[in-house]
């Protein structure tokens, strides 16, 4: 099932049109060409792809533009979010951030412990939350939306893989390193 894109549901304000500048960007290019690699970023109707992955840095995070593909990013192809204020997300860099910098946002500012968020899609996530008991989102919410963000956050208290129904899964953790490698491991025990 392809799934629709049609942009974020914010308004972005950008601070600064100045690319995002940190020495961890280098090792969320890698991990986004992995998801990318692994299929877990595929291409969605209306144009773009799905996924998206940030890392927090010093009070702020760094996110995948909006609808970006994953394979071979590119240094503009990141956005500073800064903070958030209702339905506006305050940036640096040029390009809108991830549709779903709204969700990121909360969880890091509901998780402590939360340095790296990677978001993918994936046809056996179902097949995971059955193996596994993984949490999963109740109800079936439009992408990018305060809805989706509550289903969320009720459920990813202290989990670091979590299953947005009929969406996609979200890797937690402290560190892109452990992100990406709980997304891995899942996915390819249920390829077993």
């Amino acid at each position: 099932m392809t799934k629709k894109y049609s942009g974020t549901k914010f308004t972005t304000i950008f601070l600064s049109k100045k690319i995002p500048s940190h020495s961890q960007i280098e090792k969320l290019k890698k991990w986004c060409n992995i998801f990318a690699e692994q299929c877990l970023s595929p291409a969605v109707s209306g144009g773009g792809f799905g996924g998206n992955l940030s890392f927090r840095s010093h009070g702020s995070f760094i996110i995948t533009a909006s609808g970006a593909n994953l394979k071979n990013m590119k240094s503009e192809d990141f956005v500073e979010v800064s903070h958030i204020k209702g339905n506006k997300v305050f940036v640096t860099g040029n390009q809108e951030p991830s549709s779903e910098a709204i969700l990121h946002y909360a969880i890091y500012t509901k998780r402590a412990d939360v340095n790296a968020i990677f978001h993918g899609h994936h046809l056996l996530s179902k097949k995971v939350a059955e193996k596994f008991e993984i949490p999963i989102t109740k109800h079936k919410q439009p992408y990018g939306t305060y809805a989706q963000i509550k289903e969320v956050l009720a459920i990813c208290d202290k989990q670091n893989f979590v299953l947005i129904k009929d969406h996609g899964f979200l890797t937690m953790a402290a560190d892109m390193e452990s992100a990406g490698k709980i997304a891995l491991g899942y996915i390819s025990e249920c390829e077993k």
